[in-house]
């Protein structure tokens, strides 16, 4: 059955790999971003700045604050607000700021809950790399349901003989299928399609009228599989 998996290549790309990959790096971000969080909250200092000039940008203002240590050194900095904030900083006059007790340099504008929810955030980004890995694990418990199915109808499904039918060839990735059809327990006919492959492999191995033993469900002749990695060899005689 690896070629099933193989055939599935990009989809558990797509649906594993990179979910997992995003959830690595969601999860590693989620720690450098809350380690700092926690180190900052345990040394956070609330203060209130003094706003010394407003700048206009193109969106938003940027604004120069002071604001002192609990020592009362004075330290300076930048930060950028939006329009709608302008008008009550400016009449204010002074802002709310916290800082890190460790090094006053590090300050932004806001107050302690406003910090522990930043901290909060980076919980919630944890949450998204959980739930990456958590979408790729269901993916992947998908992908193989399917394939074990497909095992099960080559095991236990009715085998008939059958010919290719015809092709059917996407031009603009080079791949197809090919179809065919059989008679089912009441005298029915159905049509099945082959798993995707290349067009050369259509047109050198799968010619239309080359011979191909499938299987199907007899409770269900739609569910139905052409044998086209000699599966039923390694399951049973044919």
């Amino acid at each position: 059955m690896i070629h099933y998996w193989a055939l599935w290549g990009t989809r558990i790309l797509v649906r594993c790999a990179l979910p997992v990959l995003a959830g690595v790096v969601l999860c590693l971000l989620s720690w450098r971003w809350n380690r700092e969080s926690a180190e900052f909250l345990e040394h956070i200092q609330q203060v209130e700045g003094r706003i010394l000039e407003f700048h206009k940008l193109e969106s938003g203002w940027r604004i120069d604050v002071e604001h002192l240590d609990v020592e009362g050194v004075p330290y300076r900095g930048a930060y950028t607000v939006s329009n709608n904030d302008e008008p009550t900083l400016r009449a204010a006059g002074r802002v709310n700021m916290v800082y890190d007790s460790r090094d006053p340099r590090k300050a932004s504008l806001g107050n302690v809950v406003s910090a522990s929810n930043e901290a909060l955030a980076a919980w919630g980004v944890l949450a998204a790399g959980v739930g990456c890995f958590l979408f790729a694990a269901f993916s992947l418990f998908r992908m193989w349901l399917g394939i074990r199915s497909i095992r099960q109808l080559f095991a236990d499904g009715t085998v008939v003989h059958t010919e290719v039918r015809e092709h059917s060839i996407d031009k603009a990735t080079g791949k197809g299928v090919f179809t065919y059809a059989f008679r089912g327990p009441n005298g029915r006919w159905f049509e099945g399609r082959s798993p995707e492959m290349s067009k050369a492999e259509l047109e050198n191995a799968w010619v239309v009228g080359k011979p191909v033993a499938a299987v199907y469900d007899p409770t269900n002749p739609k569910v139905t599989e052409p044998d086209v990695y000699g599966v039923l060899k390694s399951l049973r005689q044919t």
